[in-house]
């Protein structure tokens, strides 16, 4: 920008000057020194050099404009490839049990270093304040690529017995403190280096009282490493049918060309559409969807932009993949029909009482008096476990009330569940 006006001022240039731009308003300020700095409304600092002449018109140049902040989320993602870590990562330790994670947290322990459980989907994992992050401290010799691992308070890891299972931290670090870091198969190997012989770091659930040390073999289960990662988007991969559901519990999508996201409700026993997410909408965080798209794997950005949430959406969703069985509602995951002819929500179990909802995805979660006698529900409306029959059939000899207890006549029945002779009927 070098649109400004120049108040006033002598043939030293010495006066006030007031910008005038599109960004921001008249700041005034001083000729005192040819670099000075200005505070924007955005969370930005611009360095401008000013030159003036006294008998020509003042000129502004701009020498650095800084790059725009990058959305995203911070998580902790699992390294693959030991060739992905550097010096100064940020990373933790996570064992696993069960489907079940966990990482190395705060609590006391003179021996070795107690775990907890995160939230972990085998990918990306966010932790609580209990957890310790260890920052990698290059150890690397001339033979070998080796790494520290340092806390907060400036200790590091090390193993510290020949004779017991001790994963302890020290101040001072020596060669037990220094480690090999190999990632093969998909398996993770932390080797420390030193004179002590059990020295290869990992997870032992230990009965419900899960904690990380250091052996002189492979007894126990490996630990996996997970780098502080600033994700700027997360990839969704819609099958054969068309249809995926999604799940994010911290984080605001944006809705990538190709695809719609909508949200779902039952009311007067049938499926319908509650609310449409088009191209460049944002899902609020915590909104389980269906995606509807081709055949193909689409990425939604991050933003910190909120999007419009739909308070009569039904469907719910998990970080981690978790059974969910509370009473009071049937559940209803996302599949074909028996038949495989359709698609939409079914029982996964016989009676609907639970579901084994997979890691962000969604599921339906209907109260048991508004599912009925219904099994699952196709897209295109069809219900099943409940019979059907179509508005104009009149239903002569019959008993026929409405939900409300109030009996009706049988003809012209608008849309929606009646107790026919006993028996739950949709008229569509």
């Amino acid at each position: 920008p070098n649109d400004f006006t120049w108040y006033g001022g002598d043939t030293n240039g010495n006066g006030n000057y007031v910008i005038h731009d599109e960004w921001y308003t008249d700041i005034p300020m001083s000729t005192s020194g040819e670099n000075f700095e200005i505070q924007l409304s955005e969370p930005a600092t611009l360095t401008f050099t000013l030159t003036v002449n006294p008998t020509a018109a003042p000129t502004l140049t701009v020498t650095g404009w800084p790059e725009p902040p990058v959305e995203g989320a911070e998580k902790f993602v699992l390294v693959t490839d030991a060739n992905e870590l550097a010096d100064g990562d940020e990373i933790i330790f996570v064992g696993e049990k069960d489907g079940v994670y966990y990482s190395m947290n705060n609590a006391e322990s003179s021996n070795n270093r107690k775990a907890s459980q995160i939230t972990c989907d085998g990918a990306t994992a966010t932790i609580g304040d209990d957890i310790v992050p260890y920052t990698l401290v290059s150890a690397t010799s001339e033979t070998a690529v080796m790494w520290m691992f340092k806390d907060a308070d400036d200790k590091y890891l090390y193993a510290a017995s020949s004779s017991k299972n001790y994963l302890m931290l020290t101040s001072n670090p020596d060669n037990n403190a220094n480690a090999t870091i190999s990632i093969a198969d998909g398996e993770t190997s932390v080797v420390f280096q030193g004179s002590n012989t059990r020295k290869t770091m990992q997870f032992n659930y230990n009965n419900g009282n899960p904690l990380f040390a250091c052996y002189a073999s492979a007894s126990q289960s490996p630990v996996a490493i997970y780098k502080k990662t600033l994700l700027t988007s997360v990839d969704v991969t819609v099958g054969a049918t068309g249809y995926a559901t999604m799940y994010y519990s911290d984080m605001n999508l944006v809705v990538p060309a190709g695809v719609t996201a909508k949200t779902y409700k039952v009311a007067s026993g049938a499926l319908t559409e509650s609310k449409t997410y088009n191209e460049g909408d944002v899902i609020p965080a915590g909104t389980g969807v269906v995606l509807e798209a081709s055949a193909d794997t689409y990425s939604f950005t991050i933003t910190s932009a909120n999007g419009e949430a739909d308070a009569e959406n039904m469907l719910q969703g998990t970080d981690v993949a978790t059974t969910i069985d509370a009473a009071g509602y049937k559940y209803f995951i996302l599949s074909k029909s028996k038949d495989g002819q359709k698609v939409g929500f079914y029982f996964q179990n016989e009676d609907g009482s639970a579901v084994n909802n997979g890691a962000h995805k969604a599921y339906l979660a209907v109260a048991t008096e508004a599912a009925g006698a219904a099994k699952g529900w196709s897209f295109d409306g069809d219900a099943t476990g409940i019979n059907t029959i179509n508005g104009n059939e009149t239903l002569t000899n019959n008993e026929v009330y409405n939900l409300s207890g109030v009996r009706m006549s049988g003809k012209n029945l608008p849309k929606g569940i009646y107790i026919v002779n006993g028996k739950k009927m949709v008229v569509k």
